[in-house]
């Protein structure tokens, strides 16, 4: 598309209306690569944020590690029915669907090219962060708090 980061933080932030955010996760190898700006050379995460897209950097570059995290969150007892304490963690939408043709397919052996490692990428950033499901009712509750 020839996007610059402009472009970028106009669309995300389109995307986002409406939407309660969190935060936000970057590859922390691009997050951090140097880009001429304004005042000299930066990071993508700087010029972002300069622009009001804070991003998170993904802790840590572990592949396996985030794999493991992956098909841990997504295991359960399949001979079993489906119950609060029998379920995966981490439950894909069916709108998502080039996530879920990534899951099926992933090899991990197509390294930096293989066609379906960003959907994976994504999956792994994000439970490497910690992330969590945040119950809307709880979270509006938390925001009428003060001190």
């Amino acid at each position: 598309l020839a996007w610059g980061i402009r472009d970028y933080v106009d669309n995300v932030q389109q995307c986002e209306i409406g939407e309660d955010v969190f935060g936000r996760i970057v590859d922390p190898r691009l997050g951090a690569a140097p880009v001429q700006g304004k005042e000299g050379a930066t990071s993508i995460i700087t010029e972002l944020d300069d622009m009001g897209l804070t991003m998170i950097p993904s802790p840590g570059l572990q592949i396996d590690h985030g794999l493991m995290l992956i098909n841990s969150a997504l295991k359960f007892d399949q001979s079993k029915p489906i119950s609060a304490t029998n379920r995966p963690k981490l439950v894909i939408s069916d709108r998502c669907q080039n996530t879920i043709f990534a899951l099926k397919n992933f090899t991990n052996q197509g390294g930096k090219d293989e066609a379906t490692k960003d959907p994976i990428d994504c999956l792994r950033y994000l439970l490497m962060t910690g992330a969590d499901y945040v119950d809307q009712q709880e979270a509006k509750r938390a925001r009428t708090w003060s001190y």
